[in-house]
């Protein structure tokens, strides 16, 4: 069972969606990806259209995005790789 705490949005600028998700996991000790709601690796050469992409850690959710989807859902807990990923310039964040 996934846990999902507290989750904050943020603007995504462009398409950086594919660069925010691999920041991500190489930023939590354990990756876990589920791709539409499954377990499985995080394909190369971007991120489909149709697909959303969750990134666990522990079995606790930090990031979904999808591409057809103007913001990131980061949980509460992981504020910090938002910051990185904002000062990245893929994110917008406002403290």
């Amino acid at each position: 069972m996934v846990y999902y705490g507290t989750s904050v949005f943020y603007p995504i600028i462009g398409k950086s969606h594919d660069q925010i998700v691999r920041y991500a996991a190489g930023a939590v000790r354990q990756p876990v990806f589920l791709i539409n709601d499954a377990i499985a690796p995080l394909p190369d050469g971007g991120i489909p259209q149709d697909t959303k992409i969750a990134l666990l850690d522990d079995r606790e959710h930090v990031v979904t995005v999808q591409l057809s989807n103007s913001s990131a859902q980061f949980s509460q807990s992981h504020k910090d790789i938002a910051v990185v990923c904002a000062l990245n310039g893929w994110l917008e964040v406002k403290q």
